[in-house]
Parts: structure tokens; C-alpha cells; sequence
């Protein structure tokens, strides 16, 4: 089973205090209708463009809000995808948890497809790879270097599962979901 290891630090015992008084100060205020809208609209065109440039897209924030508001932008086709696929996916995940659903294999595989159509060939999209992946820095004028080789395969299945497993009991044991997220995050 997935079992993280990681050590409960002052320093993290001190922020998850500041995050869960935040959320506080924030469930308290007053926001009015408009301004909150106009706080999440910010927060998915951000969210969307620093996850996809991490990944290497080259939108800027003002192509991915063009997107957003369904707006035309010249730009590669790959790009574009990634973005409107991105938003796919958060509207997908919105609605799960509007309705309470549990994350499973098979909803993990549903972000998957969401996030790589028309990136990837069909029958890639929604399903576990079949070979190795790496994560690799190119730089101009140097040889590419290995940052991350992906577990094998083979073992991707069952390592899913297995994390699927711990989400579930993390609920159970009732460990901060900041923390979860942390983990599932790294």
C-alpha cells in the first residue's frame, strides 16, 4: 500500500494553523456575488496557466483568459488544447465534488482523458501508458538531463490503486487534507 513517509514538523504544525485560520477569515467575509465570481474566474485562469506552463505551454495569462471567456487565439494548435483541456478538467473535478464522489481509478483515468485530448493519440487518452516516461530539462548550447524517470509501466496500475487506497483511509484517519493534498501534489 502507498504509504508516504513524513514527519510533522513545527513549521508545518505553524502553517496548517495559518491555512485553517485563513479559511476561516475567508468563510466569514462578506463577499458579494459579483466579487466572488470575479475572485474564482482569476483563480482558474492563474491555476491554468501556471499548471500548463509548467508543462511547458507557451500561452500567456491573457491567451488563457481569452480561452476562458471561448474567445479565438492565435496560437498552436497543442497549446490551446492543453488549456481548454485543463479546463475541462477543473469543471469535471467541480462537479465531483459538488456531488460527493469518491476519487477512484476510473476517475483518475477521467481527468487523464480530459487533460490529454487531442494531445495525445485516442487510444493513450483515459488509459495507464504503456512505456517509460521522463521528465527532462533541455537547455540551448547543453546536453538534456534527466530530472524524473517514471515508475515502470508495468507497476503504474497498482501504484494507483494503492494510492487510491490511502486517500480513502487518510479520510478515515482523518489526516488534514492540507497535508493529503501536499502529498498527492509531490
Amino acid at each position: 500500500m502507498f504509504n508516504p513517509k513524513y514527519k510533522l514538523t513545527n513549521e508545518i504544525l505553524h502553517d496548517l494553523i495559518a491555512v485553517a485560520e485563513t479559511k476561516g477569515i475567508v468563510d466569514r467575509a462578506k463577499i458579494l456575488p459579483q466579487q466572488e465570481i470575479k475572485l474564482r474566474r482569476q483563480a482558474i485562469i492563474r491555476m491554468t496557466h501556471h499548471s500548463t506552463e509548467i508543462e511547458g505551454n507557451q500561452l500567456n495569462m491573457g491567451q488563457v483568459e481569452a480561452l476562458y471567456a471561448h474567445k479565438k487565439i492565435d496560437a498552436p494548435d497543442r497549446d490551446i488544447y492543453e488549456v481548454k483541456n485543463y479546463l475541462h478538467a477543473l469543471k469535471f473535478i467541480e462537479k465531483m465534488v459538488a456531488e460527493k464522489q469518491a476519487i477512484t481509478e476510473k476517475v483518475i483515468l477521467k481527468i487523464h482523458q480530459l487533460v490529454t485530448d487531442k494531445t495525445l493519440p485516442p487510444h493513450h487518452c483515459g488509459h495507464y501508458r504503456s512505456g517509460s516516461i521522463y521528465v527532462v530539462r533541455r537547455r540551448f548550447g547543453m546536453s538534456q538531463e534527466t530530472l524524473y524517470t517514471g515508475p515502470d509501466a508495468k507497476k503504474v496500475p497498482k501504484l494507483v490503486a494503492d494510492f487510491v487506497d490511502w486517500l480513502k483511509d487518510s479520510e478515515k484517519k482523518e489526516i488534514s487534507p492540507v497535508l493529503v493534498a501536499g502529498i498527492a501534489h509531490l
